[in-house]
């Protein structure tokens, strides 16, 4: 009959034991990708809303200067 194993020496599953870090991983890639596409759409809706500004005002200032 075998001796049984002791507790500290069976493998374990969870999954942060058994975790390899890739060479070069990074764990903010993500967050700097999530970030970046909110602030360049943040940027483009920013622009876009003076553009539409712009034209309004430039057409008021026609109808005064006529």
């Amino acid at each position: 009959m075998k001796a049984p194993i002791p507790v500290d020496q069976l493998p374990s599953f969870n999954a942060t034991a058994n975790k390899t870090d890739k060479p070069g991983s990074n764990s903010w890639v993500e967050y700097l990708i999530v970030g970046g596409i909110i602030v360049v759409s943040l940027a483009t809706g920013y622009y876009l809303a003076n553009q539409k500004m712009n034209q309004i005002l430039n057409l008021k200032d026609d109808e005064k200067q006529e």
